[in-house]
């Protein structure tokens, strides 16, 4: 309880006058008289009314201190706390974030917060004046109205009762910006926040509303996994896991680490209060395609206990190159890493060939497998073909030029800048010295665009078609001098890495609990005719 204006409170001598003025005697005049004898019922009459008597306490007076006593206390303006809505329209934020799955909200029982606010904002549902609207706005990384304000008590119910954590942050700030656009154009609104206070300071203007904060959590006893990934170290794979302790207590948890879904090695992770700490484990097998990582024992929030991640490098690539014998070319394949290369000559190539009944995912085609008079059915899969002869479904040859002569701009040739500003595949390659003798004149189709140009047409040129990653270089490595330059293997692990299928399918590198991620499917069935 408490008071708007105490100082009304220095009126309150004011009763203690109401109280002397039936204190004090009447006063009469004095007059000389014969006898006192005569005059007994005036001295009885004078002692009744000396100048100071015992309170005769009447009605009236007490109607008058009364009174008085309620104006000063009007004046003082008098306040009691209160958990009914303090105006007419209520705005509702509840946090869906994953802290609010912790089963700490009620002593004693596995009340998850959320279920906690849920409960008390049915409450301030079920209590709202007549004719009062709600709104509800949720937030977790983003926050959503998710029920504009209405009176349909029915409506607020049902999606309160649908409500489910995120695993996710929360967005605070947004959220009060929502309440704050609402309060705006609600008069006599209240907004009341639920939630478990994990969220930075909400900065901004004033809101035109009052607000109302439920903590709801009365632990912090959790550990997480807060990152995991997987890179590739030599013949093996390193692992990198990082464990956060938001409890207050120092706590010991074991780190359990699984190969395919099988137990393959353990830690203990001893964590002081708040502390970070990460694990690095070597000689994980190159052939283990998912690794698990759990936390032992329980917490307040299971959710954060186990993370997966995805080996994305322990799948080598398949190559096939089709060619007499480039060496040049061969032995710049063979250096990559995670390559597996296959070599066949024109005459024995097979396009339904492949490695365990699966497509190659790079075939590169020499420029002696591709003569002028000969015709070849396209692979599935992505392609490369160097010294094109003719024009295919994929491009136009227009002849041969002669003596072609790179064009490089001032920043593409100046190989100490590494590149900048320019196609990635010649990040750091420098082909400012580069002869080229002869090449095919190749029209860009209007799926690709050409990398390396000259003064009679374009000299690389790779693209996307519908689906299908090609690329051409347009002249015979024998009828230039790249092969002899130390750019033609950056130059060749460039193109490489840009025509092999995503090992991923697509998908993020990474990828939180509940979140949507769409997978395009790839028809390698098309064969195409050269």
């Amino acid at each position: 309880m408490g008071l708007f204006a105490p100082l009304a409170l220095l009126t309150l001598p004011l009763l203690a006058a109401i109280v002397a003025l039936y204190l004090l005697r009447f006063r009469r005049p004095s007059a000389p008289v014969g006898s006192l004898h005569l005059w007994a019922s005036l001295t009885r009459d004078r002692e009744a009314n000396s100048l100071w008597q015992r309170l005769n306490v009447q009605v009236l007076l007490m109607l008058q201190l009364l009174a008085l006593l309620a104006l000063i206390l009007a004046l003082a303006r008098p306040w009691v706390p209160s958990e009914q809505v303090a105006g007419q329209n209520a705005i509702i934020v509840v946090d869906v974030s994953a802290g609010m799955g912790a089963g700490d909200a009620t002593p004693g029982q596995q009340t998850t917060r959320l279920e906690a606010a849920r409960a008390q904002a049915l409450s301030i549902v079920d209590d709202l004046p007549q004719g009062a609207t709600a709104a509800l706005i949720t937030t977790d990384e983003h926050a959503t109205i998710l029920v504009p304000p209405t009176s349909d008590k029915s409506r607020l119910r049902a999606a309160l009762s649908g409500l489910q954590p995120h695993a996710a942050g929360t967005s605070m700030e947004e959220a009060m910006q929502l309440a704050r656009a609402l309060s705006s154009v609600q008069p006599n609104s209240v907004i009341r926040v639920l939630s478990d206070g994990v969220f930075p300071a909400v900065g901004g203007p004033e809101l035109p509303a009052l607000v109302q904060f439920y903590p709801l959590g009365t632990r912090s006893a959790n550990q997480a996994l807060t990152a995991l990934s997987l890179n590739g170290q030599g013949s093996n794979l390193t692992l990198f896991a990082q464990v956060t302790n938001s409890d207050n207590l120092t706590v010991s948890r074991r780190l359990d680490l699984l190969l395919d879904g099988a137990p393959w090695n353990a830690r203990t992770v001893t964590l002081s209060p708040g502390q970070t700490q990460e694990i690095v484990v070597e000689d994980v097998p190159m052939a283990a395609r998912v690794v698990e990582a759990q936390l032992a024992g329980t917490d307040d929030l299971d959710v954060d206990d186990r993370a997966w991640v995805v080996n994305r490098v322990s799948a080598p690539a398949n190559l096939l190159l089709v060619s007499e014998g480039d060496k040049f070319l061969e032995t710049a394949l063979a250096l990559l890493p995670n390559i597996t290369l296959y070599k066949v000559a024109p005459s024995d190539y097979d396009p339904t060939a492949g490695v365990d009944n699966t497509p190659f995912d790079l075939t590169i085609f020499d420029a002696d497998a591709i003569s002028a008079t000969s015709a070849i059915t396209l692979p599935a899969g992505n392609l490369l073909l160097v010294g094109p002869g003719a024009s295919t479904s994929l491009f136009e040859v227009q002849g041969k030029v002669s003596d072609p002569v790179p064009q490089l701009s001032p920043l593409e040739g100046a190989a100490s800048q590494g590149g900048e500003g320019r196609d990635p595949l010649l990040r750091f390659v420098d082909l400012s010295g580069l002869h080229v003798a002869a090449a095919s004149r190749v029209a860009v189709p209007a799926w690709a665009h050409a990398v390396l140009d000259s003064d009679k047409g374009p000299l690389i040129v790779v693209g996307d078609d519908a689906g299908r990653k090609a690329g051409v270089i347009a002249f015979d490595l024998h009828e230039s001098d790249l092969p002899v330059q130390t750019a033609f293997p950056l130059l060749v692990r460039n193109l490489v890495a840009y025509l092999l299928p995503d090992p991923s399918g697509g998908v993020p590198a990474e990828i939180k609990p509940g979140a949507v991620v769409g997978i395009e499917p790839v028809d390698k069935s098309i064969n195409r005719v050269l």
